[in-house]
């Protein structure tokens, strides 16, 4: 470029040495005056040359092949700069779905702690028969069972209330007895809610809602059908949560009745099992 210049400054002072020398002197010839405007118009053709040799158009942007550089081409530089936004934009994206899934991560874990921690500190309850005191009525046998209720947990059980039933049943009328379309007993209900401390337990009894009658109590003797006890025990734990025990359990073993025909109570000993269906707890 700074070449093309110099030629047409030689070329503008060589048309300015041209028209000084084409100034003829006083009393010039005719052919003196025609040498000088031949001059003077090679003098103009030369710079107008001069000229046109300077301007010309610029080469075309080719831009520059996918991963190589062309640090002259303007047409490069912008395809570097989309391809380097475009990049950032990704790494942005990715980098926030990271930051997503760790903090999902992060919250299941906590929840899972927290629910691992709670459930190594509330209060467990289990119900278990122990025995049995037998009345006579006129309709026939009215049991009393003694339960043990035991916390087994690490805190304490609130407001404890326990409720279910005796009945006599052989082992194809319990199956149907207990589906799942009747769970619950009866409503029969222990009025008195009590607070049962970590690793302790109290004694409690469970009365049957309606008599044994004869023909019932006679099948038991007999073995052809089982006394089961069955029932729910309801608490709260510390964390305020309503909690409940299921509990059933039929006489593996038949007692020998040693009942007065005078109808004193007699306590009698069994052998309890725990029956197949309706144990359960939260």
């Amino acid at each position: 470029m700074l070449r093309s210049y110099r030629s047409i400054v030689a070329a503008l002072v060589g048309w300015l040495i041209l028209v000084g020398a084409a100034q003829p002197p006083q009393g010039d010839n005719q052919t003196n005056q025609a040498a000088a405007a031949e001059s003077l118009n090679q003098a103009t053709n030369t710079i107008a040359a001069a000229i046109r040799s300077t301007i010309h158009a610029p080469d075309k942007d080719m831009g520059c092949i996918q991963g190589h550089d062309e640090r002259s081409s303007d047409l490069c530089a912008q395809w570097k700069a989309a391809d380097s936004a475009r990049d950032a934009a990704e790494y942005a994206f990715w980098g926030l779905i990271v930051g997503v899934v760790g903090t999902g991560m992060l919250f299941i874990t906590f929840a899972e702690t927290r629910q691992v921690s709670r459930a190594q500190l509330r209060a467990y309850i289990s119900i278990k028969p122990m025995g049995l005191k037998i009345f006579q009525v006129d309709a026939g046998k009215q049991i009393e069972a003694s339960l043990s209720i035991i916390n087994g947990g690490q805190t304490p059980a609130y407001n404890v209330v326990w409720h279910g039933n005796i009945v006599a049943l052989s082992k194809d009328m319990a199956v149907d007895f207990f589906d799942e379309s009747n769970d619950a007993p009866p409503p029969y209900k222990d009025p008195r809610p009590t607070l049962i401390n970590s690793a302790d337990r109290i004694e409690a009894d469970l009365e049957s809602v309606d008599p044994i009658s004869l023909q019932d109590w006679g099948e038991v003797v007999a073995g052809t059908k089982n006394l089961y006890l069955y029932g729910t025990g309801e608490y709260k734990d510390v964390f305020q949560r309503k909690r409940y025990t299921r509990f059933c359990y039929l006489t593996a073993q038949q007692p020998l009745l040693m009942i007065n025909h005078g109808g004193k109570i007699k306590q009698i000993p069994l052998v309890w099992q725990q029956a197949p269906f309706f144990n359960s707890a939260t």
